[in-house]
């Protein structure tokens, strides 16, 4: 039994479930949201490329990130980063 403790496989169950039950979201869903979050930085701090923000966040595949951050925030970063310049020139 404390051999099977041990195991980082166990250890990783352990963890997430400890974040789940003090932050009240699943593991996967807690780096999802950090990396959209940090993808939403680079939009309004730069002209970095949509495919660079994406590899940068740990997304390779652009059309997967896209496709992401459109569910979470209803919008494409693109669209996102064009009404976000919109409104600071309109200030």
């Amino acid at each position: 039994m404390i051999s099977l403790l041990k195991r980082p496989s166990f250890q990783s169950l352990i963890s997430q479930k400890y974040i789940r039950a003090k932050s009240g979201v699943a593991f996967g869903d807690l780096v999802r949201l950090t990396r959209l979050k940090k993808a939403r930085a680079f939009l309004l701090g730069g002209n970095m490329k949509i495919e660079t923000i994406s590899e940068a966040i740990g997304y390779p595949n652009v059309e997967h990130f896209i496709r992401l951050f459109k569910r979470e925030y209803g919008k494409t970063p693109a669209q996102f980063r064009n009404e976000a310049n919109k409104d600071r020139k309109s200030r």
